[in-house]
Order: C-alpha cells, then structure tokens, then sequence
C-alpha cells in the first residue's frame, strides 16, 4: 500500500483559491496604537502649530512687556530712594507774549544727574538680565579653533610653511605645489589672508 502524501497538490473541488485581501493587514487591530490620539488641529480644541514668523512675534511681545515692567519697577525704587522726579512747570494758563524772550529750561541739579544716572544704570542691569530667543549668548568655545584645508575644505592637518596654504594629506600637498604664485594669492584672499601689492 502507498503512502498517502502529507500535502496535496491539487486544490480540492470545494476549497477556493487564496485573495490579496485574506492577506491583507490593515484592518487587523493594532494594540500598541492609542485610539484616543488624534493630531495637534483635529482635536476637540482645534489647536494648530505656530509659524517661526508668529513664535519670533510672540516673543517679542513677551520681552516687550517683561522690559516695560522691569522699566516700571525701577522707577518705582528710584522714586522711593531719591524722592519724585522733578515736574516741569505747567504750561497751562499762562499767557505767551510774543515780544517775551523764549521760556528756557531750568539747567538740570546735581541731584537730578545721579537720578538720572542710577536710573540707566539700574534699567541697564534689568534689560541685561532678560534672556530671550534672540539674545541668548553661548560662551566662548574653550576648543581649539578648526581649521579647514583651502583646497578640497576637508579638516586640514598640516600647513605648508613657504605658501601658508593648509591642507588635507599628502595627495594635496602634490597638487598645492604645482600652484603658481598668483593662484595661491587668490587662495589666501578667498580666506581673507591675500596680500595685496601696490
């Protein structure tokens, strides 16, 4: 008797040939997908990402406000320390007499100058404080300075002492000494080291 085989070949009368959609995955359900996730602007509140232009708008409005507060309070304590500001007289009610040499303005006290001069000082100390995305400054870099060869603009190891010139390898070095003077000349001034002659 033979062996009936594990597999058969031809496809029984009543089964029915494989579709792409039996195979197909994309309605299969996805456990790791949050179904309560919907983008930024779909939502229920309609929130949308802001333009660079609106963000940099925003914030200088924030600075803005933050400087006029800032300005505000250092009036306030130089007014507590060193009495009110000084009023100029009214104008109001007076009569102006064409013949009358012109109303000249009372020359400034020595008090009003240290007024005045501890009020720039303070307000520059409170607009020196305020950190903004324009005005973030990086200290300076405690690395070395890169250098760059001038021909191919590879980090350049070496520097060639009779031209200046600075270069990747050696293959460089081969082509930099076929250069001319004048084409070295137009090298350095690409890096703003030309001499000029005159």
């Amino acid at each position: 008797m033979a062996p009936t085989p594990r597999y058969s070949v031809e496809p029984s009368p009543s089964s029915q040939p494989y579709t792409a959609d039996e195979f197909n995955y994309a309605d299969s359900p996805r456990p790791f997908k949050n179904l309560a996730y919907s983008r930024p602007g779909q939502g229920q509140h309609g929130k949308r990402n802001k333009s660079l232009k609106q963000i940099l708008a925003l914030e200088r409005e924030r600075v803005d406000r933050l400087l006029e507060e800032r300005k505000l309070r250092v009036l306030a304590e130089v007014d507590a320390e060193f009495g009110p500001a000084p009023q100029p007289p009214a104008a109001e009610g007076m009569q102006v007499d064409a013949a009358a040499p012109p109303l000249v303005a009372p020359q400034p006290t020595e008090a009003d100058q240290r007024r005045a001069h501890e009020i720039e000082r303070r307000l520059q100390e409170a607009f020196h404080e305020v950190v903004s995305y324009s005005s973030v400054e990086a200290p300076p870099s405690l690395l070395p300075q890169k250098r760059y060869c001038d021909v191919t603009g590879l980090e350049a190891k070496y520097t060639d002492p009779k031209s200046t010139l600075r270069y990747h390898n050696p293959e460089v070095y081969e082509v930099l000494r076929t250069f001319q003077p004048a084409v070295i000349q137009a090298y350095l001034a690409v890096r703003g080291q030309g001499v000029v002659l005159r």
